[in-house]
């Protein structure tokens, strides 16, 4: 089951009772609905969601046709499920939701009843383990339309009964009470009534027309009563509805899961990746952005892109100012989403692009293996078609520091820096085997794999590859750059526990020493660091392009010129010479001394202006008989119409927008009194981002080359930055 097109989930809460039964026998059970990587990982790590919100476990269930891992967040007698879309699961935003019914038997009637409304539905067992038995776990009722392309691209439902036998043996006792299944028995290990959440009370769902009429009359057939008005249709049944949107798109979306609450809540907004979760009062609003705001591709918050490399598509997120661009790898199976939070930052001081691997989000699949050195050279066939020549700064998390280390060591010459972000660090599951045992290990690997799927699972079993494809120029001196190490312990699971851990962060400081990193471990943070600290990861990156801005400083030449206004004057108050004659030209360097400050030297000239003589005017023809002429004065001199002149002023601003003031000496040639000074401001922009910028500029001096005459040259130009 998928959606083609998701459009966006929010999940609100109120304060009320929690639900009643439904009309007939059926009530809610439980929804689930796929998220992008990010915004699953960021409301994984939240302490707010896990502390305050609702209880919250993230688990593995299987049964005999799989398993699947996910987030849990439980009520008093219903519960909501998060998973992370992948390569291979169904895409964000994907929902169910599933009836229950809660006596044994109830199923058959509720089929009865969609026989004789001539919606015969679907039946299947689930069964599930139970220590060495596997027993059937619950009976599951499903429309015939959902096999229908009708429905079954837009929402999903089915009704359940659980199995006497299971409900029997399943901790913490036999949850039948008065020979029905006890719905507050099967969450209480689980439900919290201190926190916030106390059940899910409705649902809102935008539907195209025909789905949404179908919909209308299952929820008859299953005993809701339509309220009264024409939009939104809206179903009740005691204190839990049920309301239905007409949309035009082609798919269907789920866009509110209402909850009653057990508190008032203090007003609030926090933000998961792509969701958004605030709380006001007696309403709290979790919301997925639609991917008509999110772009084509979820979580990328800038500007999304297909290039073509070869014949395969490459989805990419970029965006920026003029810089050395930051490329950002992902880690295990993960794509552009799980950066969402970071490349905002970046992109206000040099070019960033994330992208999907190939088989990964939106990228085609390559054939090929899927380890280090392939994924390096497909990292190199992107860049080549981009035309992106100059070094890169490369972030990677995870097994994606693997990957980038690997293109390094083909390419060192491409890589300006590297920010590894607590990354796989080569020997790891080694030392992990040898700590834990052969057998344990075997079947946490084995756990691992089972949960894999499609390019995840490829790039999983190709990590001893990968960790070959590193370590040949690792001890390069040009390396530049740091890793972050997760000092968050996430389990006491001694697979991955606190000596676990103590084997990675040893690793990563043999790591971090023969790459030449600094080595920084974040305490309190979890392993998707760029989800929990963002800033951390941003203020890396951004140092290492403030430092490759200062190293480049001598090279960041400036080329201007313009027309010359010319006025040359015998006395004040006389008439003088004026007019457009002779260009300026300017030519200077820009040494930054930040990412927004630099220091302008530069040298320059007019020339082209006609030649003038010029006569020292005796002592009674200056104003008021003062002197005005030298004791013995020269003959007649001559100004050439040439001043060469030396600049100095600081720049300030981005590397988009900006300008530049400074002060101007200057020098005559063939005058009595060749100095002269002036100043000159200047305004920059940057057109594209891969153009070094445009200069808007005046300037102008004054100069005294005689006594009793005053000689200015004003010039407005337009330059170049390289």
């Amino acid at each position: 089951m998928s959606v083609a097109s998701v459009h966006g989930l929010v999940v609100s809460a109120s304060l009320a009772l929690a639900p009643a039964r439904l009309t007939g026998q059926v009530a809610l059970n439980h929804i689930y609905v796929y998220l992008d990587s990010s915004s699953y990982q960021a409301i994984a790590a939240s302490p707010f969601v896990r502390d305050s919100f609702a209880t919250m476990r993230e688990a593995t269930v299987s049964d005999a046709k799989g398993s699947w891992r996910g987030l849990y967040l439980f009520g008093q007698e219903t519960y909501l499920e998060l998973y992370r879309a992948g390569p291979n699961t169904p895409p964000p935003g994907t929902v169910a939701f599933a009836f229950g019914v809660d006596r044994a038997g109830e199923l058959d009637e509720v089929a009865a009843r969609l026989r004789g409304a001539g919606r015969p539905g679907v039946r299947v067992t689930r069964r599930r383990a139970i220590g060495s038995d596997t027993i059937p776990w619950f009976h599951q009722l499903s429309p015939a339309e959902l096999d229908s392309a009708a429905i079954a691209p837009s929402v999903r439902w089915w009704v359940m009964e659980y199995d006497g036998a299971y409900l029997a043996r399943r901790p913490p006792g036999d949850l039948t009470l008065n020979g029905r299944t006890d719905r507050a028995g099967y969450n209480r290990q689980l439900y919290r009534p201190d926190l916030a959440v106390r059940d899910i009370a409705g649902l809102v769902l935008r539907l195209p027309e025909p789905v949404r009429r179908a919909l209308a009359e299952q929820l008859t057939t299953l005993g809701f009563t339509r309220q009264a008005g024409s939009e939104p249709l809206r179903f009740v049944a005691g204190a839990f509805a049920i309301e239905l949107h007409s949309t035009t798109g082609e798919a269907g979306e789920l866009t509110e899961v209402r909850f009653t609450t057990t508190r008032d809540q203090a007003p609030s907004r926090r933000l998961f990746g792509s969701a958004e979760l605030t709380v006001d009062g007696d309403r709290s609003t979790l919301r997925i952005a639609r991917q008509s705001e999110a772009g084509p591709f979820a979580g990328c918050p800038l500007a999304s892109r297909r290039v073509m490399v070869g014949k395969r598509q490459v989805a990419t997120c970029t965006g920026g100012v003029s810089g050395p661009l930051v490329v950002f790898e992902s880690g295990l199976g993960d794509g552009i989403s799980v950066w969402s939070r970071v490349l905002g930052q970046v992109s206000n001081v040099t070019r960033v692009m994330a992208y999907d691997r190939a088989g990964i989000g939106g990228s085609a699949p390559a054939g090929g293996p899927r380890d280090g050195r392939r994924v390096a050279a497909e990292l190199a066939e992107l860049l080549d078609a981009l035309g992106e020549d100059r070094p890169v700064i490369l972030v990677g998390h995870s097994l994606g520091g693997l990957f980038v280390r690997a293109f390094r060591e083909v390419w060192p010459r491409r890589v300006s820096g590297m920010v590894l972000v607590d990354p796989t660090p080569e020997g790891f599951f080694a030392r992990q085997r040898e700590l834990v045992g052969a057998d344990l290990f075997a079947a946490n690997r084995a756990a691992t794999m089972a949960r894999l799927q499609g390019t995840a699972l490829e790039e999983w079993t190709a990590i001893p590859e990968s960790e070959a494809a590193v370590g040949g120029r690792d001890d390069s001196p040009r390396m530049r750059g740091s890793l972050l190490s997760a000092g968050k312990i996430q389990s006491p699971d001694p697979v991955v526990g606190p000596k676990a851990k103590a084997i990675w962060l040893d690793l990563h400081r043999t790591m971090a020493a023969r790459l030449g990193l600094s080595h920084q471990v974040v305490e309190g943070a979890g392993h998707y660091l760029q989800l929990e600290v963002p800033d951390r990861i941003a203020e890396e990156v951004r140092r290492l392009v403030e430092e490759d801005a200062k190293a480049e400083g001598r090279k960041r030449l400036h080329l201007s010129g313009g027309p010359a206004y010319r006025f040359l004057d015998r006395t004040p108050g006389a008439d003088g010479r004026g007019g457009w004659e002779g260009l300026t030209v300017n030519v200077g360097w820009e040494y930054p001394l930040s990412t927004k400050v630099g220091l302008i030297l530069g040298i320059g000239g007019y020339w082209g202006g006609s030649a003038v003589t010029l006569e020292a005017i005796p002592d009674d023809d200056c104003p008021l008989q003062m002197p005005c002429a030298p004791p013995n004065p020269s003959p007649d001199r001559g100004v050439s119409g040439s001043v060469l002149h030396a600049r100095i002023g600081l720049a300030i601003g981005n590397r988009r927008l900006g300008g530049g003031l400074g002060a101007i000496v200057g020098h005559a040639k063939g005058a009595l009194d060749p100095a002269g000074a002036g100043a000159f401001a200047e305004f920059r922009f940057q057109p594209m981002a891969r153009f070094s910028g445009l200069t808007l500029g005046l300037l102008g001096y004054a100069m005294w080359p005689a006594p009793g005459h005053t000689e200015a040259v004003v010039s407005p130009t337009i330059g170049v930055r390289f």
